[in-house]
C-alpha cells in the first residue's frame, strides 16, 4: 500500500482516537468505586462501546496502517511502528485480559474495589497510547510527499 493510501487510512484512524477518547472521558467520571457502584449501568455500556470501537480500530491497524508503515522505506518511520505495534500488541492483550476478567455485572460488583483500580489503569494506557500514536508516529507522514 503507497503511503498516500497510508494517510488515508491514519485519517480514519485519528477518528476513531476522537471517538475512543470521547469514550475515554465518558468512563473517567467513574473512576472511583461509589461513582462506579452507582452508576454500573452505564459504565457497563461505556466499556461495551469502547470494546467494539477498540476491536474496529486494532483491526484497521493491525491489516493496513503497521504493517504498511513497517515496509516503508523511510527507516525512521519503519522502527517507530515496529515498537509501536509491538506496544500496542501488549495493550491489546491487556484490554482482552480486562475485558474477558469483567464480562458480567455479578463479576465487576463483587470485586469492585479491583476493577476500579484496573479500570483506571485501562483507562490511562489506552489515553496516553492514543496521544503517543498522533504525537510520535502519525505526525512521521507528515515528513512524507
Amino acid at each position: 500500500m503507497s503511503l498516500e493510501k497510508v494517510k488515508l487510512k491514519v485519517k480514519l484512524v485519528m477518528k476513531d482516537h476522537q471517538i475512543l477518547n470521547e469514550l475515554l472521558g465518558q468512563i473517567s467520571i467513574f473512576l472511583n468505586e461509589d461513582t462506579i457502584k452507582n452508576n454500573i449501568d452505564h459504565v457497563i455500556l461505556v466499556l461495551n462501546k469502547i470494546t467494539k470501537t477498540i476491536d474496529m480500530h486494532l483491526k484497521l491497524e493491525d491489516e493496513y496502517i503497521y504493517p504498511s508503515l513497517i515496509a516503508c522505506d523511510i527507516p525512521h518511520i519503519s522502527k517507530t511502528a515496529k515498537e509501536f505495534q509491538k506496544e500496542m500488541r501488549t495493550l491489546s492483550d491487556q484490554y482482552k485480559t480486562f475485558s474477558q476478567k469483567w464480562h458480567s455485572l455479578d463479576t465487576i460488583k463483587n470485586d469492585l474495589k479491583v476493577f476500579t483500580k484496573e479500570l483506571v489503569e485501562i483507562v490511562y494506557s489506552f489515553s496516553d497510547r492514543l496521544d503517543r500514536e498522533e504525537k510520535e508516529l502519525y505526525i512521521l507522514l507528515d515528513e512524507v510527499d
